[in-house]
């Protein structure tokens, strides 16, 4: 093991101890691009899936079949979380949603339901709708189609996502941590 190796690695174990946790991301993305040869798949794709999964809210994946990105995330103080994904296979392109345990809603087989995505961030709100349809087999509500295009954009620089039935009553709010580089992936991988 080489030197420079060897005292990334130590300060990596001394900082574990203070719980520095982008600090340690950092250290070990740089002991590993420094253990990759060249070309190799360490190469390139370890310190990006380290990125990923070190301190994320929304972490996201490469998905190969189909050729696609996906992202989850557990509500802030509940039980509720939520899935999202692009394809560049769909006939649809965008950011699909699927919600799943959102306290207090019925669960009946084929019912559709506006549900309100409002995010919160330096810019203030913006309120987006989507059409979902709970899926008794998942036991989940899966989005009747994408996301509005704006979404995205606004999913990537805000810092809170609330979603609430139609009658305004919050089912889960979701922090926005680590969501602009799950949408630059995403904008990447699938175009949007």
């Amino acid at each position: 093991m080489s030197t420079t190796l060897e005292a990334c690695m130590g300060a990596v174990r001394s900082m574990a101890m203070s719980s520095s946790t982008d600090a340690i991301t950092v250290l070990l993305l740089l002991a590993m691009s420094m253990t990759a040869t060249p070309g190799s798949a360490n190469a390139t794709e370890a310190p990006r899936v380290l990125a990923q999964a070190a301190s994320q809210a929304w972490p996201a994946r490469v998905d190969t079949n189909p050729r696609g990105v996906s992202i989850e995330a557990r509500a802030s103080g509940g039980t509720a979380h939520l899935t999202g994904g692009c394809a560049t296979a769909l006939l649809s392109p965008g950011l699909w949603m699927t919600l799943f345990n959102p306290p207090g809603l019925p669960r009946v087989d084929g019912r559709r339901m506006t549900m309100n995505f409002a995010v919160t961030g330096g810019f203030g709100s913006q309120a987006f709708k989507a059409r979902m349809r709970y899926e008794a087999s998942g036991d989940s509500w899966p989005s009747e189609g994408p996301m509005p295009p704006d979404f995205l954009s606004a999913f990537e620089a805000g810092g809170l996502l609330t979603i609430s039935d139609p009658t305004g009553r919050k089912l889960a709010s979701f922090s926005l941590r680590g969501a602009e580089e799950a949408t630059q992936l995403m904008r990447r991988v699938c175009g949007l």
